[in-house]
């Protein structure tokens, strides 16, 4: 988006959650939505279409179809190349245990808290027409994840999982009860780091360290806090005992995987506070 000459928004508000000041200048911007009213209210647009996307949508794909964009789908798996690259230091980190999970749920829907282990599920999983994405997006929504999980379940959802940290699973944990009472199979994967690892991650970066309240050292025992509520609990600390749980579960019965990472992971790029989306910054 921010090299783009061209931004297609449809059914986009534009948010100042999603969009920050100055995004969209210098260039040309087309919002289709049906509600005439969000047209140009955040972003100035050059060419606002009021219609039905059933009807829009196909037309545009038509149109796309002449364009080559074999230069730009180089320069994304380059970039793409580069993001999987990162972390290759730490021996188990969050891309080859996301990789690892999503291999063997490649079409389930994935609901996902808020926080570091977000960013990296939506970089690492490669979703498929069958599954889907359960996420807050910006709204900061810790706690959202495991009620998500279940109503993507409820909506009829072969397998469902939830990638959550161990500081957004703290907010609702008790509806693991839910879980088990109403025989809901998911399987919740917790990247536990001991830290509340975004705000840590900020702190890192933006205050030379300074860290303040971000450390969860509770030695809260996940697997014991599952089984507290009926639901079957492993852990993992490295890839073999990862590839082991995951051959013991299916997604069929409700599991608890608690994987134990390093404190000092970081999610790349990332963005600096206040700025906009040409702002990018690796740690």
């Amino acid at each position: 988006m921010a090299e783009s000459d061209l931004i297609i928004a449809v059914g986009a508000r534009f948010s100042d959650r999603s969009v920050c000041k100055g995004d969209a200048l210098g260039k040309t911007v087309i919002q289709i939505d049906i509600d005439e009213t969000e047209m140009g209210k955040n972003v100035q647009n050059t060419m606002p279409i009021r219609g039905d996307i059933k009807t829009l949508l196909p037309r545009l794909t038509d149109i796309s179809k002449e364009m080559d964009r074999s230069s730009w789908i180089e320069e994304a798996r380059s970039r793409e190349n580069e993001i999987k690259s990162m972390h290759s230091g730490i021996n188990f980190n969050a891309k080859g245990i996301i990789s690892r999970i999503n291999g063997k749920f490649a079409n389930a829907v994935v609901a996902t808290d808020v926080g570091q282990h977000q960013m990296w599920t939506a970089q690492h999983w490669k979703f498929e027409a069958k599954g889907g994405f359960l996420s807050s997006g910006g709204l900061g929504a810790m706690g959202y994840g495991l009620g998500a999980a279940i109503g993507g379940k409820a909506a009829g959802a072969e397998r469902v999982v939830l990638i959550t940290g161990d500081g957004s699973f703290k907010m609702n944990f008790n509806e693991l009860a839910t879980m088990n009472a109403y025989d809901i199979p998911i399987t919740v994967v917790v990247l536990n780091n001991s830290a509340l690892g975004m705000v840590r991650q900020l702190q890192k970066v933006f205050t030379q360290e300074r860290y303040s309240a971000v450390d969860v050292c509770d030695n809260t025992d996940y697997c014991t806090l599952a089984r507290a509520f009926g639901i079957s609990s492993f852990r993992a600390k490295s890839y073999g005992e990862l590839e082991d749980v995951l051959s013991r579960v299916d997604g069929s019965k409700s599991a608890v995987i608690e994987c134990v990472t390093e404190k000092e992971m970081n999610v790349e790029p990332m963005v600096r506070p206040g700025g906009g989306i040409w702002d990018m910054i690796y740690v």
